[in-house]
């Protein structure tokens, strides 16, 4: 009966080691106040089971120009964008990083864009997504990198550990019971 005790306790403390770390998923979009201003559009990312570090969270596209396109002498000024993170594991929430683009598109092709976020981090139940304060775009895609570091979740080497060292400590109890009463 002790040994049946001992085995039971030993499995409830290992099943959890099989439980693996899954990490963190999460889309992002952006959106321009003023999508007609410039001729850019942002590309937003998919990332699934992200264990965390350093990451693109979409791009900017600065497309090909029309005679349209920002009257003849090209484009300048300012604008909001905003790059929505929607996590679905291990949370599910959406949050939004506010900043201004701002600067000038030539129709010669040059660029002089700058976006800059008003803050440079947001929290996800206990992820941190974070993103450069100023990030300078050129003509054709340019990536939005960043960072994402989840919470600290406990590994399942330690787990296992801990189950291993509990049923040695049940095993050598049991072993001295029957040499005490023996």
């Amino acid at each position: 009966m002790t040994r049946r005790i001992v085995l039971l306790v030993g499995f409830a403390f290992l099943i959890p080691c099989l439980a693996m770390a899954s990490g963190v998923s999460y889309t992002t979009s952006g959106t321009f106040s003023n999508p007609n201003l410039f001729p850019i559009k942002f590309v937003g990312t998919s990332v699934t089971s992200f264990m965390g570090g350093d990451m693109p969270f979409g791009q900017f596209d600065v497309g090909a120009w029309s005679l349209n396109d920002c009257h003849h002498h090209g484009c300048h000024g300012s604008e909001t964008f905003t790059l929505q993170i929607t996590e679905t594991s291990p949370v599910s929430a959406t949050v939004d990083l506010v900043g201004t683009l701002f600067g000038h598109v030539n129709k010669n092709g040059h660029t002089h864009l700058t976006v800059m976020f008003y803050t440079a981090t947001v929290t996800v139940g206990s992820t941190v997504y974070t993103i450069p304060f100023r990030d300078r775009i050129n003509l054709g895609m340019t990536t939005l990198n960043g960072n994402a570091t989840p919470g600290v979740v406990p590994e399942p080497s330690a787990r296992f550990l801990l189950g291993m060292a509990a049923l040695g400590l049940m095993g050598l109890a049991t072993l001295s019971r029957k040499m005490i009463s023996a």
